[in-house]
């Protein structure tokens, strides 16, 4: 007699609201399929629905079982195989997301890191087989008034044949607060030292002066801010406000009364809401974050490690994007587009999860039930269509 299997799997792990959608549950490990007989499948859904629902499995030749389901509400559903013996094991579980969401690829990625082309203490080919190691699927080398190391980065990517999207990037500075800019055709640093910065600057603050600035803080202060963020963008990237509130040489590194003006005129496309910071720094940038919030200011919010070296905090803190692709392009939209959460954790930690409520319940059942498969070899990077098929 077939043994019936301790431990299975179920696929897809994710559908669409709404979509009748064929599961299948096959035994975790190789070896015989399900032993013959009839089956039923009971589905409890985690938001709560009263009893559980049923589905009658069917077992196909290879030993393995099929059944539909369409559900009507959004979350996560727990899925218990009732077997002939009268016995059942519970096979996972499935994510019902709205159709956009279900379709976008979930990536993993760190887009603030420094080589020794800045003050890092690795060269970026060391970076990002440290990355890689770590199971991220993208990275941005972003060294201080720097764009050259992302461009080594990218180049030894490509060369290696590594299975990470590397992006364009540098960390720049406006008198004592730092911009994180990704994605970028060209140097911001480099802009501002050989092109026409006094007279854009000029420009920018007679734009605001005599305008009533947060705090009171100077337009002339204000200006050289506004200018870092504009130049990110004209060279086609995302301006991210770093570690807000960073506190170096025993005081905020950043004036915050700059960074609530730059959220407010819009001067901004996301916010590092984790980094390698003290844990009350964090606290404080999350805090900032929900009075945005209440006052109708929406950023995208991200983890990212500002790692200094391959043993530093690379991995501890990242960014979840929900991305249309695996590409830059798909990843900078996802962001602008506020499809990602800040993520934080180490081996012994919770995993903190820090964005919109249905990104981050949803980020959090992608780190049980489909990221460790992709760390065991089990679903290939980036082969987000595995989740929807059976293998």
């Amino acid at each position: 007699m077939t043994p019936e299997p301790l431990h299975v799997l179920i696929s897809p792990l994710v559908t669409a609201l709404g979509r009748q959608t064929e599961f299948t549950v096959l035994p975790a490990s190789a070896g015989p399929g399900l032993p013959p007989g009839e089956y039923e499948v009971s589905l409890k859904y985690k938001a709560g629905s009263g009893e559980p629902r049923t589905a009658v499995a069917i077992r196909d030749e290879r030993g393995r079982l099929h059944f539909t389901h369409a559900s009507d509400r959004a979350g996560e559903i727990w899925a218990d195989i009732h077997f002939p013996s009268g016995r059942w094991h519970r096979a996972g579980s499935i994510f019902v997301a709205d159709a956009d969401l279900a379709a976008r690829v979930p990536l993993r990625g760190d887009l603030h890191q420094h080589t020794w082309y800045s003050d890092g203490r690795s060269s970026p080919s060391e970076l990002l087989e440290a990355a890689v190691g770590r199971h991220l699927d993208f990275v941005a080398v972003t060294d201080h008034d720097n764009w050259s190391g992302s461009q080594e980065a990218r180049a030894q990517a490509e060369a290696q044949g590594l299975p990470l999207t590397v992006l364009s990037g540098e960390e720049v500075t406006f008198d004592r607060g730092h911009i994180v800019a990704v994605g970028t055709i060209g140097g911001v640093a480099e802009a501002r030292r050989d092109g026409p910065y006094a007279a854009e600057l000029r420009n920018i603050e007679a734009e605001f002066e005599g305008k009533p600035l947060a705090g009171g803080v100077s337009a002339a202060s204000y200006a050289r801010a506004v200018w870092s963020t504009r130049k990110v963008r004209e060279l086609g990237g995302l301006a991210i406000l770093a570690h807000p509130f960073w506190v170096a040489a025993e005081e905020f590194h950043l004036d915050r009364r700059i960074a609530a003006q730059l959220a407010r005129d819009g001067e901004l496309d996301a916010v590092e809401l984790l980094g390698d910071v003290e844990f009350e720094e964090n606290m404080l940038a999350i805090a900032q974050h929900l009075e945005m919030l209440q006052a109708g200011i929406r950023l995208p919010v991200l983890g990212n490690s500002d790692t200094h070296g391959i043993e530093h905090t690379l991995g501890r803190y990242w960014t979840t994007v929900f991305s249309q692709g695996d590409r830059e392009t798909g990843i900078l939209a996802a962001i602008k587009d506020g499809r990602c959460v800040a993520c934080t954790g180490a081996p012994g930690e919770n995993l903190r999860i820090y964005g919109p409520l249905d990104l981050v319940e949803y980020a959090y059942f992608l780190h049980r039930a489909h990221f460790p498969l992709r760390e065991a070899g089990t679903v290939a990077r980036g082969a987000w269509p595995s989740l929807f098929e059976a293998g």
